[in-house]
Parts: structure tokens; C-alpha cells; sequence
């Protein structure tokens, strides 16, 4: 099968390939990622998924303004949650991912910090 990568943006269809991935169907977890979609959507970040090979290989939430945190008040963009599942690991997914979550961070500074 190819190897392909797409990085794109999370939807709630995403919810039940993460949890089949992360082995954690847990109404704390289901709950956790449908509240990183509400603040995707209301524009305080962006939560993405990697897409390998037509299956969930991981996933990163970054936000324009950390409030959380060793820098939680510097007011910089970081990075919350980056994963990449086991079976998806040394491809450079994660590498991926943080090249996307960094562009969208740029629009607001120049730095983007990882908890």
C-alpha cells in the first residue's frame, strides 16, 4: 500500500478513529477531543489529524494563545497535544504535523512553544 500523508484539519467523524487508535474510548476522552473541536471552531485552535495509509496516524492541538503552563501568560502560541499512534511512529508524522501546527501558528508570532 502507498504510503501517503495528508494533514488536515479534525472534524467530529475523526472521534472515533482517534479513540480506535489511542485504544481509549472513554466518555473523558470523547469528551476531551469534541471540546478541542468547539474551540477549533470558535478560532482558539486548531486541532489537526495525520492521515496514513486511510487511517488516523495522529494528531496535534495547537492555540493562538496558551493560558496554560510553564509560559501560560506569555501569550504565545503553543502546541497542548501532539501524538502519533504506535503502528505510525519513524515515519516523520510528527515532524509533519508541527510543520502544519508551526505555519498556522506564524500568522500570530514569530514563536510557538511545545508543553
Amino acid at each position: 500500500m502507498e504510503n501517503t500523508l495528508i494533514i488536515r484539519n479534525m472534524t467530529k467523524e475523526d472521534i472515533d478513529g482517534i479513540c480506535e487508535a489511542d485504544e481509549d474510548f472513554s466518555a473523558e476522552f470523547i469528551d476531551y477531543l469534541k471540546r478541542q473541536l468547539k474551540k477549533q471552531e470558535d478560532g482558539l485552535c486548531l486541532a489537526l489529524v495525520a492521515v496514513c495509509e486511510g487511517k488516523i496516524a495522529g494528531h496535534v492541538f495547537v492555540y493562538k494563545n496558551m493560558k496554560w503552563g510553564c509560559m501560560g501568560a506569555s501569550g504565545l502560541p503553543g502546541v497542548a497535544d501532539l501524538k502519533v499512534f504506535p503502528a505510525y511512529r519513524r515515519r516523520g508524522i510528527a515532524g509533519s504535523l508541527m510543520d502544519a501546527a508551526e505555519q498556522w501558528a506564524a500568522k500570530y508570532c514569530g514563536r510557538i512553544w511545545l508543553e
